[in-house]
């Protein structure tokens, strides 16, 4: 476990990073332009609050029937810590038959992002240079440190964490089919 000195340096590194304004935070993200031309759009919000940054297609791509594949973004992101971008549906796009293999960003990755996507209907589907196939969002992402849960309780704390109503049963076993 990190120590309070260490947690406060952490914190101390982060509010570098981290600028507050009146309504939010702002982080800033250096990006690499992999544009072939000068059209290339960044990720925007298409208004003030919204969580997703929608990201724009760099090229045209037609995505077959109950297939996937991916779609260039043209840009590269430089990630500070302790953050992830990650690729998300957008709700539109959802409802038209496409899905985003929901995929992080990781941070040392420096090439191209690529936007994952499904067509789920029966019909091909294109994603035209300048559509918004998905978008993308900024997370704050923590280190793991995974401990054997039987060493990291008392034998008392281990019965209580365990015992809970779900216990090991997952995979649909909540759902009610009406």
């Amino acid at each position: 476990m990190a120590t309070l000195e260490e947690l406060a340096k952490r914190v101390q590194r982060l509010e570098q990073r981290i600028i507050p304004n009146d309504k939010e935070f702002e982080v800033t993200v250096p990006y690499i332009d992999f544009g072939i031309d000068d059209t290339t759009k960044l990720p925007n919000r298409k208004k003030e609050g919204d969580c997703g940054y929608d990201a724009f297609a760099l090229e045209e791509v037609t995505i077959e029937p109950h297939s996937g594949t991916k779609v260039p973004l043209g840009i590269g992101l430089i990630i500070p810590e302790p953050f992830g971008v990650k690729a998300e549906t957008r709700s539109g796009n959802f409802i038209s038959g496409l899905n985003i293999g929901s995929a992080w960003v990781d941070r040392g990755y420096r090439g191209q992002i690529n936007c994952l996507i499904q067509n789920i209907t029966d019909e091909p589907i294109t994603i035209h240079k300048g559509d918004r196939p998905c978008s993308i969002e900024l997370e704050l992402t923590f280190k793991m440190n995974l401990v054997p849960a039987k060493e990291y309780y008392t034998p008392e704390e281990y019965e209580k964490v365990m015992n809970t109503e779900r216990g090991a049963t997952g995979f649909g076993s909540s759902r009610s089919i009406v």
